[in-house]
């Protein structure tokens, strides 16, 4: 199994893999042919009747012949390690829902939160689709009713009013965000037992195309800075 097959992520899947050419040993057989050169015309001045000008052209044969090996041998290494691939997505990074509770609320020391011990608790709701339909289908399915104590239309409010104590939130997990409302009030966030709501945020592109050195870059870029790991 190749590296590119041991990170793969749920979901993805390999349309074409491939390997470098050969061109990339041009460079080091260049130098070498001219080192080879350098040599026909070491001996070939060798055998004249000005002895000592065959020096210099043995120092460039061997010159070139060390550059060219290290090339070779860097083209070889080059060659083995990288592996090309074709994709149609690319996991950025997991979600799922979590509970966001206020630092002093009294479930805040526990690992995970069961909807039933929110249910009783005051919801600061998110109004926005499909966020407010699913948080319902969540708590339907389990049989409960949420306690909604506010229905608001931003992410920032309805973290700035939870670290306010004035309720709990159910969100979608976001990578690197940090532990404080907008009024650095702190924040705290669980998962649910059981888990609920898990996805990934992924790049997608048709199948047909091949992404460009640059696109590829800032997918890779996504992936390191908003680390494409289980959320936390």
């Amino acid at each position: 199994m190749g590296y590119v097959e041991r990170i793969l992520q749920p979901g993805e899947s390999i349309l074409h893999a491939a390997r470098l050419h050969w061109f990339i040993y041009l460079k080091g057989l260049a130098l070498l042919l001219l080192a080879l050169v350098c040599i026909m015309f070491a001996l070939a001045v060798g055998s004249s009747e000005r002895p000592g000008i065959e020096i210099p052209l043995w120092l460039g044969a061997g010159v070139l012949a060390l550059l060219g090996v290290v090339s070779a041998a860097a083209a070889m290494i080059e060659q083995a390690t990288t592996e090309l691939v074709l994709t149609e997505r690319r996991v950025i990074y997991k979600t799922e829902v979590m509970a966001v509770l206020g630092a002093n609320d009294s479930l805040a020391e526990e690992d995970d939160v069961d909807l039933a011990d929110l249910a009783t608790k005051p919801l600061i709701m998110l109004n926005t689709a499909p966020s407010t339909e699913y948080t319902q289908l969540m708590f339907a399915q389990r049989g409960l009713k949420p306690n909604v104590g506010a229905v608001v239309p931003q992410i920032d409010l309805v973290r700035a009013m939870v670290g306010r104590g004035l309720g709990y939130s159910l969100l979608m997990s976001r990578p690197n965000q940090i532990p404080v409302s907008s009024e650095g009030k702190g924040l705290v966030t669980r998962h649910l037992r059981p888990r609920a709501g898990q996805t990934s945020v992924v790049a997608v592109w048709p199948k047909e195309t091949m992404l460009t050195a640059r696109a590829l870059a800032v997918i890779q870029y996504a992936v390191e800075v908003l680390d494409a790991i289980e959320p936390e």
